[in-house]
């Protein structure tokens, strides 16, 4: 049996064969409208998906949930922006004011360029690699199971799957630490 050195990895159906992380390659793009923002706290809707901390100095007191809800397979995508700020956005199934605590499948992008993901408050994984201004989040529901995913410029690649399932309908939720930071180019597919 002979081996070959420097082969790319072999991707089959989206996943990564040869060990570590799972690559989705499927169209991301298709069906995405850019989310609108009610309830909004110490926010502005900006248009085009991008929802600006406009009031409230430094703090976790704002809120901004997209308009549209999402029954079944579904994701939200945006763009991470500075590394310098604290933002967190992802999919919940319920709002209950200006806070992250509420937000079920939690996307924390902290000022030090680290993701992390989080399960309503409860920690579950730190991704090993820190993050840019451009590059892209997607919390992702498949069926029931919820994913993170990251595309640094290659790729998405998933970075975290959720332990438990959900299957209740859902909306895109945020908080936003400093005043001034947005979330840009949020995107979502599945809204029904």
């Amino acid at each position: 049996m002979s081996y070959q050195r420097n082969v790319p990895p072999l991707y089959l159906q989206g996943e990564y064969v040869s060990g570590g992380y799972v690559l989705d390659e499927g169209a991301s793009g298709s069906g995405e409208t850019p989310v609108v923002w009610t309830s909004l706290v110490n926010a502005t809707d900006n248009g085009g998906g991008e929802l600006e901390k406009t009031a409230g100095g430094n703090g976790w007191n704002t809120d901004g949930i997209s308009t549209a809800t999402m029954p079944g397979d579904c994701y939200v995508t945006w763009t991470a922006g500075p590394n310098n700020v604290h933002t967190r956005c992802g999919l919940s199934f319920n709002n209950t004011g200006p806070t992250y605590y509420d937000i079920d499948y939690c996307v924390y992008l902290q000022n030090t360029g680290a993701v992390k993901c989080y399960r309503n408050i409860t920690f579950e994984y730190e991704y090993t690699e820190t993050y840019t201004a451009t590059d892209k989040l997607k919390v992702d529901r498949t069926g029931t199971t919820v994913t993170v995913w990251i595309d640094q410029g290659a790729g998405w690649v998933k970075i975290h799957t959720y332990a438990d399932t959900e299957s209740k309908t859902l909306l895109v939720d945020t908080c936003i630490y400093n005043s001034g930071a947005k979330l840009a180019a949020v995107n979502i597919s599945g809204a029904g």
